[in-house]
């Protein structure tokens, strides 16, 4: 996992060179930081979504199609849509946020829509403390059952 990471970064490296984009490098070291958020939604995700799939068997099947729709509705490989359908549906997404803000860290130093990641991070807490909770309650019932 680590030598991908250090392959990853070194291209990343190359196409900054090539388009001539300089990052900033304080907000390398705090994209790490702000990519926690991120972290902890993905993980409370995974304890709910893995305590389901216990119990329905087809779950891991839509998350792949629920997986790739949610790809395509976060503004990761094209600019926020202004003034369309999809600007409304990015405004609820709390992945456009979290997403969108540790790379503006990293291109510009600041974080465009700060007050949106802040309610984006302030739920992904509050999923992952949910599902920790669940998953922490229901692994006995649930492994009794499968």
């Amino acid at each position: 996992m680590l030598f991908r990471s250090l392959i990853m970064i070194v291209l990343l490296t190359i196409i900054f060179l090539c388009y001539g984009i300089t990052p900033n490098v304080w907000g390398i070291f705090l994209a790490f930081l702000a990519l926690l958020p991120l972290y902890l939604l993905t993980l409370g995700l995974g304890f709910i979504l893995s305590l389901v799939a216990g119990v329905l068997r087809d779950i891991p099947n839509i998350m792949g199609i629920a997986t790739y729709a949610l790809m395509l509705l976060t503004p990761v490989l094209y600019p926020t849509p202004r003034a369309t359908a999809f600007e409304h549906i990015n405004l609820w997404n709390p992945l456009n946020y979290l997403v969108n803000g540790v790379k503006d860290l990293v291109m510009r130093g600041t974080i465009d829509t700060p007050l949106g990641y802040l309610y984006s991070a302030i739920f992904a807490v509050i999923v992952f403390l949910l599902g920790w909770r669940v998953f922490y309650f229901a692994q006995t019932k649930i492994a009794e059952r499968v």
